[in-house]
């Protein structure tokens, strides 16, 4: 029985023209994307990653930097070790940063291959490389990638599937070495291993544990390769996929408020959510096999929001689609016929379960599909396989024609890297592509801000305000975020406070004018490089103080607005309105140890010895219990001293 085994796998071995065919497919990728190190950072790049600048100069916060991002809920530690350590011993520049992912991207790509080549083999079709090569090909040359590759926050998302998918490729060969090898339980080991650290990087690297069910269950089906069946390990993994279906919805239905509750950030409903994203799932299988370039990039928050099956024919055509796609599935798993059907259904479902399920996340992202794409990579090589194993001659031909397709992806991928290789470029691709995002608009109204062009930005400015109150994708904008960043433009564009926009400022929705700290942020940035010296900031200090200080109330802002215009005060000088705005601040979260070291800073500059006092007394007890940073800690000791 070994001896069989052995003499098949050496039938199944890579050839050296699968190898060189490899690396050509590897090599040429990599020169497809180099160009693209050149583009900038975007969107949450800059919330992410430009505070890693002060890596650079003190290194000693470095545990601060990987286990303090706040972007997910289990910190994405991972990710940020790598983010961190390129700072440390790189230059940390941008390009360093692309041509990392780039490369990654391509490493990535070899585990697609090697999982797919090892499925392959699983279901016996002919000439497995090949086949693995060929859904390797089409996942790599993608177009709908660039926007994970290239935008840079998102190697967060690629280090996840990277860990996944070596979860799944070990598991593999734990099964493949069972009975055979003693190595069974140290890939085994390898596969845990690495489970475990793909949530680390990403939240949706929790799921290679149910992608592994998956697995076993639909296209595995517990046969191991010396022919044995273990009925007990099939089984075993039906009851699992059971009972994690049971738990989603258990999960739903006893935190449902607190899931509804979450949308209040939101402009759509948990409802539009939920008829929406059956639609956006057909739009990203869509766009990975056959896309339109114009809408390929990072904004989507322009995408047709659905609120009921009767007023949305969409929806409901791709909820029956989806609906029957399932019961297909399912009746394949019970007649025991086409188990690839169930198989990359419930792997592509699945692994779309958590960032396009019922959490009140933004809708449409790319990078999303990066992951449950494989599955969508998978298809042509297995259904080229199934062909194949009946009809044997038919295999080479098939795959040469995937290649002629994948041939014709790299082609409009190349469009796309040349477009992201250009700030300029890619701004207008956007708004070109999506005219009523807002994100789109603003971004370009900055764009022509920063050329001395206030008129021109302000129409694209009105634009994406305008958008934001009719696109439910799109967060709605208040009145008076519209007027701050109209103020903010005025500054880039180089001319002096706008004046009807200052007086314009919180008169709408006096009870909460301002809802976003982006834009404050950015009007602390431009003040504090002097980017616009004779702009007129105390104005604005002035108006902000009387919406907010003539009638103090805790509730009129949020914490990251208080905080926000608190630090705009000290870079003011006006340490009295930024005490009284961390005051606000404190008022909603008294145990956030960086506004109490805030508000010990304005306290001791004002000579309120008794405060002073107090919050020093606080800080060390936060420090005992373990809740400051390095940072926070090196500051503290400053005022200790």
């Amino acid at each position: 029985m070994r001896r069989a085994f052995s003499d098949n796998a050496k039938e199944l071995m890579v050839t050296p023209w699968v190898c060189l065919a490899l690396f050509t497919c590897l090599v040429f990728a990599a020169w497809i994307y180099w160009p693209g190190q050149s583009g900038a950072y975007i969107l949450d790049d800059q919330s992410s990653l430009l505070p890693l600048e002060r890596l650079a100069e003190s290194p000693e916060l470095f545990e601060d930097f990987v286990y303090g991002d706040r972007s997910g809920r289990l910190g994405r530690s991972v990710s940020m070790l790598t983010f961190s350590l390129e700072k440390i011993f790189t230059d940390g520049s941008v390009a360093t940063l692309k041509r990392h992912s780039i490369l990654l991207h391509v490493l990535i790509a070899t585990l697609v291959f090697w999982l797919a080549y090892l499925l392959c083999q699983a279901l016996e079709y002919p000439r497995p490389a090949w086949l693995a090569l060929l859904a390797m090909a089409v996942w790599l040359f993608a177009p709908q990638q660039t926007s994970t590759v290239l935008y840079s926050v998102q190697r967060m998302a690629m280090l996840a599937t990277l860990f996944v998918l070596l979860a799944l490729v070990f598991y593999l060969k734990a099964r493949a070495a069972l009975g055979v090898s003693r190595s069974a339980w140290l890939w085994l080991a390898l596969s845990g291993l690495s489970a475990g650290l793909a949530p680390f990087a990403k939240e949706n690297g929790i799921l290679a544990v149910p992608l592994i069910i998956v697995i076993e269950a639909t296209l595995l089906r517990g046969r191991l390769v010396d022919g044995r069946s273990w009925t007990a390990l099939r089984q075993g993994a039906w009851l699992l996929m059971g009972v994690g279906v049971v738990f989603v919805f258990a999960y739903f239905f006893l935190n449902f408020e607190q899931i509804k509750n979450g949308y209040d950030r939101r402009s759509f409903t948990l409802g539009e959510r939920l008829l929406t994203q059956p639609v956006i799932l057909w739009d990203y299988v869509t766009q990975f096999y056959w896309p339109d370039l114009s809408r390929l990039g990072v904004f989507h928050d322009d995408f047709p929001v659905s609120s009921s099956l009767t007023a949305s024919s969409d929806a409901a055509l791709a909820l029956a689609g989806w609906l029957l796609l399932l019961a297909i599935a399912l009746l394949c798993a019970w007649y025991g016929v086409a188990w690839i059907v169930p198989g990359l259904l419930f792997f592509f479902l699945g692994a779309h379960s958590l960032e396009s399920g019922f959490f009140a996340l933004e809708l449409y992202f790319e990078h999303r599909n990066y992951l449950p794409s494989v599955a969508l990579a998978l298809l042509p090589a297995f259904t080229a396989g199934e062909i194949g194993r009946r009809w044997p001659a038919l295999t080479t031909p098939l795959i040469a024609w995937g290649g002629i397709a994948v041939l014709a992806l790299a082609l409009k991928t190349v469009s796309q890297v040349q477009i992201w290789s250009s700030p300029t470029l890619l701004a207008l691709h956007h708004l070109n592509g999506h005219p009523d995002s807002v994100r789109a608009n603003t971004d370009m109204a900055t764009r022509l801000a920063g050329l001395g062009d206030y008129d021109a930005a302000l129409e694209f400015s009105t634009a994406g305000f305008n958008a934001s109150q009719t696109q439910k994708a799109a967060r709605l904008e208040r009145a008076g975020d519209f007027h701050l960043r109209n103020i903010a433009l005025a500054c880039m564009a180089g001319i002096t406070a706008p004046r009807e926009q200052l007086n314009a400022l919180g008169l709408e929705h006096p009870n909460r004018p301002i809802g976003d700290t982006n834009t404050l942020e950015v009007i602390v940035k431009l003040q504090r490089e002097n980017r616009c010296p004779r702009f007129g900031w105390h104005l604005l200090a002035d108006r902000l103080e009387v919406i907010y200080l003539s009638d103090p109330a805790p509730g009129r802002a949020s914490v990251g607005v208080y905080t926000a215009l608190s630090v705009f005060m000290n870079a003011l000088e006006r340490m009295q309105s930024a005490s009284h705005y961390a005051a606000l601040a404190l008022a909603q979260q008294p145990d956030n140890a960086m506004l109490n070291l805030m508000q010990l800073h304005f306290t001791t500059a004002l000579g309120k010895v008794g405060e002073a006092s107090s919050l020093k007394q606080k800080l060390q007890a936060l420090q005992a219990a373990g809740k400051l940073t390095v940072a926070d800690q090196q500051t503290l000791a400053l005022y200790l001293e």
